[in-house]
């Protein structure tokens, strides 16, 4: 078995600025949000479904696509600095 590796999460000075001031104003914006990421990833398919909360069990947002992902380097350079 593979040794797993950690990769460090950094943010930008700037980031603490933007949280809270726009950078996902609301639920749209989330949902375009998580379209684009699919975009990002070289998808030519989005399924987005949407359920709502329930009595008995919350909601939740499942967002499927065909693309690729990111590689190792990918996810070390641009989604895991924030900013």
């Amino acid at each position: 078995m593979a040794a797993k590796k950690t990769i460090p999460f950094e943010a930008s000075a700037r980031l603490q600025r933007l949280i809270g001031r726009g950078l996902i104003p609301n639920e749209e914006m989330a949902i375009v949000e998580l379209v684009k990421n699919a975009y990002d990833s070289g998808a030519h398919r989005v399924r987005i479904f949407i359920q709502p909360d329930q009595p008995k069990e919350p909601g939740f947002i499942r967002i499927i696509d065909d693309g690729s992902g990111m590689s190792e380097s990918d996810i070390e350079r641009l989604f895991m600095f924030a900013g």
